[in-house]
C-alpha cells in the first residue's frame, strides 16, 4: 500500500566555489538522463565520488547535524511524531559514521544504554522484551577494513536482528537509526513517521520504504 508522503525540504548551506556548483549542477543534469551505457556508468560513479566528498565536509555535516537535532526535538516536544521513531539516510559508510560522530558529541546522552526512556511505563512482558539499548544507533554490516571502534558498534547478525526487533519497539529507548542501504526496502516499522534523507536519489537507488502511518519526509539537500 502506498501512503500519502509529506516532504519538507531542507538547505544546508556550504560555501562552494563555481566550478563546484557546476559540477552538482551537472550531477543532477546526468541524472535526468534515462538509461546508461557503460561509459555512462563509469562516469557516474565518479561524479557520485565527487558529491560524497561534498556532502562529507566537516562544516556541512556539523550543520546537518544542528538541523536535524532542532528539528527533531522540536517534532518529540510538540508531540508531531507518533514515538520519535526516525531513520537518517546518509550518502555512504564513511559519513554516516562521522555524521554519527557529530551527532553524539552533541548529544552524548542519547549514547547511553536505558531500556526506555525515563518516565516510561512498562510491563513485567515488556521488562523480559526490552534490552539496554542506545537512543541513537549506526545500522549497517562490519567491514572487515571498519576501524576497531566501529566494527565493534555495528555488531554481529545476531546483534542487527536484536537491532530491529528493538527498533520495531514502540517503547524500546532506540529512536533513531542511522543508515545507508539497510532497512530501507521492505521494513516495516508502523512508529516509523520521518525518515531525512542526505543523499542524491534517482531511478536506481528509489527508496522503497514501507510505512504503514503517514509520514514526514525530510530531506537536507546541497544548496
Amino acid at each position: 500500500m502506498t501512503r500519502e508522503i509529506v516532504y519538507d525540504g531542507r538547505a544546508a548551506r556550504v560555501t562552494l566555489d563555481q566550478a563546484k556548483v557546476r559540477e552538482i549542477e551537472d550531477y543532477y543534469d546526468r541524472c535526468a538522463v534515462e538509461g546508461a551505457n557503460e561509459h555512462q556508468i563509469e562516469e557516474s560513479q565518479k561524479a557520485v565520488a565527487h558529491i560524497d566528498a561534498i556532502i562529507g565536509d566537516p562544516d556541512r555535516l556539523h550543520a546537518v547535524a544542528e538541523d536535524f537535532i532542532n528539528h527533531y526535538e522540536t517534532r518529540v516536544a510538540e508531540g508531531a511524531t507518533v514515538a520519535g521513531k526516525a531513520m537518517f539516510v546518509c550518502s555512504n559508510r564513511k559519513i554516516a559514521y562521522a555524521f554519527y560522530q557529530i551527532i553524539v558529541g552533541m548529544r552524548p546522552e542519547w549514547a547511553e544504554k536505558k531500556v526506555c526512556p525515563d518516565g516510561v511505563q512498562l510491563t513485567e512482558k515488556e521488562k523480559k522484551e526490552l534490552k539496554p539499548i542506545e537512543k541513537i544507533k549506526l545500522i549497517m554490516t562490519r567491514n572487515k577494513d571498519d576501524e576497531p571502534e566501529l566494527y565493534e558498534m555495528l555488531g554481529t547478525k545476531d546483534d542487527r536482528k536484536e537491532f530491529d526487533r528493538q527498533f520495531k519497539n514502540v517503547k524500546s529507548n532506540f529512536k533513531i537509526a542511522i543508515v545507508v542501504d539497510m532497512w530501507l526496502t521492505g521494513f516495516d516499522v508502523p512508529a516509523l513517521d520521518t525518515i531525512y534523507i542526505d543523499k542524491p536519489i534517482q531511478q536506481h537507488t528509489l527508496i522503497q520504504t514501507r510505512l504503514t502511518v503517514i509520514p514526514s519526509l525530510t530531506a537536507s539537500v546541497i544548496v
